[in-house]
């Protein structure tokens, strides 16, 4: 408007210029609020999930402290030995079928290397 008025009526188009400057202003304005406002919202996201992780590792410490709470040294110890003596009976057990197992292979194997010759 300001172009089309510059030659015949210099007093519309500084009126299109100042009105051009003014709504170019408050655009910066509103263009300013708009990155304030983005950034307090990633500060409030932010602040957000800084609170859930403080809330859910407090939640854990809790859940640890009542899991280790009837847990002492001596416990455990009895714990590993009861595991070790039922390793000790599951090998025990089952030594006759792996002597089986083993002596079916070893025989196996004999019969078969001896019938194929040797490359």
């Amino acid at each position: 408007m300001a172009r089309r008025n510059a030659k015949t009526n210099k007093s519309v188009a500084m009126a299109a210029l100042k009105r051009k400057k003014r709504l170019e202003t408050q655009l910066q304005q509103i263009d300013g609020t708009l990155t304030t406002l983005e950034t307090q919202r990633i500060t409030l996201e932010s602040a957000n999930t800084n609170t859930a992780v403080l809330t859910t590792m407090g939640d854990a410490a809790r859940a640890m402290r009542r899991a280790h709470a009837d847990m002492d040294v001596e416990k455990v110890h009895d714990l590993m030995d009861d595991i070790s003596e039922q390793q000790q009976v599951n090998i025990r057990k089952h030594e006759p079928r792996r002597r089986i197992q083993l002596s079916i292979t070893t025989t196996y194997d004999a019969r078969t290397t001896s019938r194929w010759p040797q490359r």
